[in-house]
């Protein structure tokens, strides 16, 4: 991980808001809303309701008048009163205004102009939307609806901020309500009903419900917190909503709001937010290979094509003389050869090389490398005839030299890695279609199996995992990554071998390996968290699962993930993503809608519950059963506006979720702190978990118990019975194991998966190998190859299980196949060369074939001894011993002890004393009387020695 202070530019996260909105007015209502509220004082409310928040106290206030209308009508005032007075005094004249009267007036009424004039011009200016919006908000031209208290403020914390994060972030806004109700209780509402007054319409007694859409959208600026809204109305109408509910004309009807937010839902941050290569840095880009070295690793290629066919060319027109030679050379034939032989081919095949035609093909090969090696190696340009003769034969003689140097050291790499080709015929240990020359070269076995060398290791780390040799699949994992080192899925799964074998650091190093490589696989960073974790790095677990949540905030893997890490670190934090996670799984379970549905379709839930106004019946005395009827029918009513919330039993499914996770990944001790988050500790998925866990721990005694109870508990699911199978493979209880797997096989579950059935067969044989029974293991292995034709394990069991039961033939031919699918197994070469030995004693093919085996990791001491006796056998003394001694080196690797080492010195002092080697036998068998207990032993070692001394003594 980069080392720097990277959590800092985290994103902030937001755990408490308050939403304060300034109601400044309802317009545009229906006209007969004043009539009726004129008729009927102090009858109807108004009320806005946001979320929890409520604002009442709604009333029409008229239309004001303007100064110009009041003075009209105190004029009108005057003169009636005037003309009740009685006749007008005619002879009574106003007093004449004084030049400075009559110009004050003039100047008036010019400001006054100017003032008509600058309003017209915004006027004109305004768009016809907003000259309906100025004229509807205008007091002196139209009634409007004002509140008392204009502020309506919601405090927005736990599950209200995790539900208007999803509003601002998807749905991009949120629904606020308008009520017209009446103002009396039920009784006295009810009574008013049977009055049945001229001046209203009784259906207007019912409540009616509308809707505004507040845009949030806005509010995607940086730092942007306020934002003043015209909403227009629309009427809101349920199932509950009684069929005679006025439905009047609210086209015009709109509020006009100023809408606050206490912090910004996106804040301005100068610097850049934190990026996943922050946590792991990219891998750098490996150098661009200089153009002069370009040139000559072409044209090394190039002379490695042309050696090579020259040799096949000079192989196909001689071939049939060397058979000859090596026909001789097989029956004991003397046969010598005379330099002219030699030189006699060399003409042969220089002349038919150059009359062909084939020489000038290799020449235009190789033509343009060279030119170019003149160009970036020795940095010449143009024609070299140009120059001075003394220049070019300098340079002639330097691109000789270069040259013949490249070709001598490509040459000898070619020998170096087909020595053993050049000196041996290998055609009697492979396959007969394969020649001399197939061996060991991996394009003919690509050819011949149709897997890549890279497939093939993905396929032998499959099948030896099955059979628990970690090491060996740890081997193929990494030569697998020297194929392509920045191959990520090849890292990953790598990693998650090394989860299921508890080597979590090597498992952390190469998931940050891949994602220095591929920093954008969201399933692998997800992985590296999870990793983290159980290394308690919670601080960088973290950093991860926020950038995981940038990019999908739905992921409910990613929120509880989260949610687990903060519990001690964040509690306010941690709680706010708790009930994200619970609205994920609410959806999950389409308990409430999706994401982005708000606007089209609020549910009930979503909308201010009012408490509804429920008539009391005639006689309540005698109408008991419509009081309890009308108030489930409250009660009802109120349930459904409250949120749907996740029971206990959906609360542990959804904690599951995280739990599998931490399964899936081996990582089981964190999956156990997750189980005491389950209200049910007895649900049936804990079972299974807490038998791995015991697994996990090496109680596997306690482990078989667990799903011993698990399979009685399900008896129709085999996956427990298979889990088992595998545990006890692993612990070597063979005959355990072998009881259940002769318990599955007739079952019909276990041939609808294959991969299933591949593994139970090839432990099954496996578990007939270890325990000796050769011929119960070659029928089990002969059906796992009809499985997997690929499969070298199953093939090597094959050919073991038939050289056990002396079927030598069928062994070879199995160990052929077993070669063929992996070339590079010490025991296949062992068998092999132990089965040329049983076979009739096939010294030379036994001899090729160990000394193939000697390539390989030899890991095989039991194998290596047998050998070492069979060629003991055979008074090949030489090589018994050369096994012997790399026996007792892998001896002391692996801790070999007590009389299976001491039976090896004696067997090395044995073959020594038989090659002569009188000292070194002695010094053998002295070490090996030190650690005998035995008293038989004890006798024929000191009885040895007394010979070998007295052997010795005859020598000098």
């Amino acid at each position: 991980m980069n080392d720097f202070r990277a959590h800092e530019k985290l994103p902030p996260r937001i755990t408490h808001m308050k939403i304060n909105i300034q109601v400044q007015g309802v317009f545009g209502f229906p006209d007969e809303w004043k009539q009726t509220d004129e008729d009927n004082k102090q009858l109807f409310q108004y009320q806005v309701a946001f979320l929890d928040s409520k604002l009442s106290g709604g009333k029409i206030i008229p239309r004001e008048m303007t100064e110009k209308e009041k003075k009209e009508i105190e004029e009108a005032e005057a003169a009636k009163k005037l003309k009740k007075g009685g006749k007008k005094d005619t002879k009574f004249e106003p007093p004449k205004p004084t030049p400075e009267e009559e110009k004050a007036r003039l100047l008036k009424e010019q400001l006054e102009q100017e003032e008509q004039a600058k309003l017209q011009a915004e006027w004109d200016a305004l768009t016809e939307e907003e000259k309906i919006y100025k004229t509807y908000e205008d007091q002196f031209k139209n009634a409007s609806i004002k509140f008392d208290q204009t502020l309506l403020s919601q405090e927005l914390n736990n599950y209200t901020l995790v539900i208007q994060q999803e509003r601002f972030r998807v749905d991009r806004g949120e629904w606020i309500f308008f009520y017209k109700s009446p103002t009396l209780a039920e009784e006295e509402l009810a009574k008013l009903k049977k009055t049945k007054p001229k001046t209203l319409n009784l259906n207007d007694l019912n409540i009616i419900v509308f809707k505004a859409w507040i845009d949030y959208s806005q509010f995607d600026n940086p730092g942007s917190q306020e934002s003043i809204q015209r909403i227009k109305f629309t009427q809101y109408l349920d199932e509950t909503a009684p069929a005679e509910t006025p439905k009047p004309n609210i086209d015009n009807m709109y509020m006009l709001i100023n809408l606050r937010l206490s912090v910004p839902f996106k804040p301005v941050r100068s610097e850049p937010y934190l990026t996943f290569n922050d946590i792991i840095a990219p891998a750098p880009e490996p150098l661009p290979i200089p153009s002069s070295q370009q040139c000559i690793n072409e044209l090394r290629t190039d002379l490695q094509v042309i050696i090579e066919s020259l040799a096949m060319e000079y192989s196909n027109m001689f071939g049939k003389e060397f058979n000859q030679l090596f026909t001789q050379k097989q029956s004991n034939v003397l046969k010598t050869h005379k330099p002219s032989d030699l030189s006699r081919r060399k003409e042969h095949f220089l002349y038919d090389f150059n009359i062909s035609g084939k020489y000038k093909i290799l020449k235009e090969r190789i033509k343009k490398s060279i030119v170019r090696l003149c160009r970036d190696k020795f940095q010449r340009t143009g024609s070299v005839t140009g120059i001075s003769t003394t220049q070019s034969d300098q340079f002639y003689s330097e691109l000789y030299v270069f040259l013949m140097e490249e070709m001598r050291q490509v040459l000898i790499n070619l020998v170096k890695e087909n020595k053993e080709m050049l000196k041996e015929d290998f055609s009697q240990l492979t396959s007969k279609k394969l020649g001399p020359k197939d061996i060991g070269n991996q394009n003919i076995i690509e050819q011949k199996t149709g897997e890549s060398r890279a497939e093939q290791l993905e396929r032998l780390c499959y099948e030896y995992e099955i059979l628990k040799k970690y090491d060996d699949v740890e081997k193929f994992y990494t030569e697998l990554l020297e194929l392509n080192k920045k191959d990520s899925s090849s890292l990953v799964r790598f990693a998650q071998f090394c989860l299921r074998t508890e080597r979590i650091p090597k498992a952390e190093q190469l998931i940050e390996q891949a994602l220095s490589f591929d920093g954008t696989n969201l399933s692998n960073q997800l992985l590296l968290a999870g990793i983290y974790y159980f290394r308690e790095k919670p601080r960088e677990s973290r950093m991860i699962l926020e950038l995981l949540l940038e990019k999908d905030p739905n992921n409910l893997v990613y929120t509880l993930f989260l949610y687990f890490v903060l519990q001690n670190n964040d509690q306010a934090l941690s709680q706010s993503l708790y009930y994200k996670a619970e609205r994920l799984f609410l959806r999950q379970l389409n308990l409430i809608p999706n994401e982005g549905n708000h606007y089209q379709s609020p549910t009930l839930y979503d909308i201010p519950w009012i408490k509804i106004p429920i008539p009391p019946p005639d006689k309540p005395e005698k109408d008991k059963a419509i009081i309890e009827a009308r108030e489930q029918q409250r009660l009802q009513f109120e349930l459904s506006h409250n949120q749907p919330r996740l029971n206990n039993e959906q609360l542990d499914n959804m904690f599951l979720e995280l739990i599998g996770f931490f399964e899936d990944l081996n990582l089981l001790d964190v999956a156990d702190k997750l189980v005491q988050l389950l209200k049910n500790q007895n649900h049936p998925r804990i079972s299974n978990l807490s038998a791995k866990i015991s697994l996990y721990k090496q109680e596997y005694q306690d482990c078989i118990q667990k799903y011993e109870n698990l399979i009685e508990q399900n008896p129709g699911d085999i996956s427990f019975r298979i889990q088992l199978i595998d545990l006890l493979f692993k612990m070597k209880a063979f005959d355990d194991c072998e009881f259940q797997i002769k318990f599955i096989l007739p079952n019909p579950q276990l041939k609808e998966d294959f991969s299933q059935q591949f593994q139970v067969y090839l432990q099954f044989g496996y578990v007939y190998l270890y325990k000796r029974e050769y011929q119960n293991a070659r029928a089990v292995f002969s059906r796992t190859c009809q499985m997997k034709q690929n499969s070298s394990l199953s093939w090597l069991g094959l050919g073991i299980s038939a050289h056990e039961s002396g079927f030598y033939q069928e062994a070879e031919d199995a160990l052929r196949m077993a070669n063929l699918y992996e070339p590079k197994n010490d025991q296949v070469w062992g068998y092999i060369s132990l089965n040329c030995l049983k076979d009739g004693q096939r010294f030379r093919d036994a001899n090729l074939a160990l000394r193939e085996m000697r390539k390989t990791d030899v890991t095989q001491i039991d194998l290596l001894s047998r050998l070492s006796q069979e060629f003991f056998t055979i008074q090949q003394y030489q090589t018994s011993k050369e096994l012997l001694q790399i026996v007792l080196s892998l001896s002391e690797l692996q801790d070999v002890l007590g009389k299976e080492k001491i039976m090896y010195q004696i067997q090395l002092a044995e073959t020594n004393e038989k090659l002569g080697l009188i000292e070194q036998s002695l010094e053998y068998l002295q070490e090996a009387l030190i650690n005998i207990e035995e008293e038989d032993l004890i006798t024929y070692v000191k009885d040895s020695i007394t010979r070998l001394d007295q052997q010795l003594k005859i020598k000098y």
